[in-house]
C-alpha cells in the first residue's frame, strides 16, 4: 500500500492549520469570516482528519457529522465537492446514504452529511466530531 500523507491530500491554508491545531487543545471552535475563506473546505476535511486519526489511536468505525440547514446547502457546499476532492483509494461515496465510507484499511469511519433543520431528530445519537456549515442559519 502507498504511504500518504494526510497534508498532501488536503493542502490547507495557513488559516486552516492553525484551525486544525486549534482542536488538539479545544472542545469547541467557530470560525467565522467572510465568503470565500475556506471554511467550508476545512468543515469536510477535518473529520475525516478526526476519523482517521482516531483510527490510528485504535478507535475504528466512529460516526462523524456534518450538518447544514438543508439539503440542497448541503449538495453545494459539501457533497458535490466530497465526491471530487476525496480520494477513492481512501473511501467511497453513498448517494442514497448521503454518507462516505472510510475503507477497512484506514479504520472505517463514517462521514455522514445531514440536514439540521429538526435538532431533535439527533436526540441520543452518538458521534465522534460534529462539523456544521453556516451554524448562524
Amino acid at each position: 500500500m502507498t504511504s500518504h500523507k494526510f497534508s498532501d491530500l488536503c493542502h490547507w491554508t495557513p488559516k486552516q492549520q492553525a484551525a486544525h491545531d486549534l482542536l488538539d487543545t479545544i472542545k469547541y471552535l467557530l470560525i467565522g469570516g467572510a465568503g470565500g475563506g475556506g471554511k467550508s473546505y476545512w468543515l469536510r476535511w477535518e473529520p475525516l482528519f478526526r476519523n482517521l486519526k482516531w483510527a490510528r489511536e485504535g478507535r475504528k468505525g466512529v460516526m462523524s457529522r456534518i450538518f447544514c440547514e438543508d439539503y440542497p446547502r448541503l449538495r453545494d457546499r459539501q457533497i458535490i465537492k466530497v465526491k471530487v476532492e476525496f480520494p477513492s483509494w481512501l473511501g467511497r461515496w453513498n448517494d442514497s446514504e448521503h454518507n462516505y465510507y472510510i475503507k477497512p484499511e484506514f479504520g472505517s469511519g463514517i462521514l455522514a452529511f445531514r440536514n439540521l433543520d429538526d435538532p431533535s431528530a439527533f436526540d441520543s445519537v452518538e458521534f465522534g466530531s460534529i462539523a456544521i456549515d453556516e451554524l448562524t442559519r
